[in-house]
């Protein structure tokens, strides 16, 4: 019996090598694991931290770009207005012009009559 108790004694001591070094094992890798989460955060939080400046440049850049597009229109209208301005004084310039001429080819046609 004495000999069972030895065998059994030995047996719970090796068992209890092999529940440490699994234990150890188990430790190791939580730590690896522990390492790897801390990277993966650490790389999450940068891409975090990128994305919003990423974003926010956008938006800076976005707005600018409206600004531009208002300033763009606005000056477009006023193009626009311009060159309707102008059109209606070049009209009324050619009737000035058409009056002038109709006035001078009488005046010239009297003249002629004058001396003819």
């Amino acid at each position: 019996m004495t000999s069972n108790l030895d065998q059994r004694v030995t047996q719970l001591e090796s068992d209890m090598e092999a529940t440490q070094n699994i234990l150890r094992q188990l430790a190791e890798s939580q730590l690896r694991t522990e390492q790897t989460v801390s990277r993966l955060s650490e790389r999450v939080d940068s891409f975090v931290f990128e994305a919003q400046r990423v974003l926010g440049n956008q938006g800076d850049r976005l707005s600018r770009i409206e600004s531009a597009v208002e300033t763009l229109a606005a000056t477009a209208q006023r193009h626009d207005r311009n060159a309707e301005a102008d059109r209606a004084e070049a009209a009324a310039f050619r009737v000035e012009i058409q009056s002038m001429t109709s006035r001078l080819d009488a005046l010239i046609h009297y003249l002629m009559r004058q001396q003819g």
